[in-house]
């Protein structure tokens, strides 16, 4: 399969790295390559990740950043592709980044 990686998940990954970055610049290097790798592992596998609910957002699916457990790529499958939507934190209040905004 191939990814896409949506902007808002290339958004999340430089906040991450410039968070990182502060005070470990090769380790915010090694999240963007180990992201990377993860977004082709689960391309590759699609199903390896856990279900997730959020609301009426159904398919949504979470596989940790290898070697940074703490970090979250939450993906859906449509059709051939792998749409990779966000890179959370795992403490962050999670619901919140996926309800629709009320009008």
């Amino acid at each position: 399969m191939n990814y896409l990686v949506k902007a808002r998940a290339r958004l999340d990954l430089k906040n991450h790295w410039r968070h990182i970055a502060r005070d470990n610049l090769p380790a915010a290097d090694r999240l963007l390559d180990a992201a990377e790798q993860t977004f082709k592992l689960i391309a590759e596998n699609p199903d390896i990740g856990s279900q997730r609910s959020f609301r009426k957002l159904v398919g949504v699916r979470s596989r940790a950043v290898t070697g940074f457990r703490n970090y979250l790529v939450f993906y859906q499958t449509r059709g051939q592709t792998v749409v990779i939507a966000r890179v959370l934190h795992g403490m962050r209040d999670l619901p919140k980044f996926f309800s629709k905004p009320r009008a």
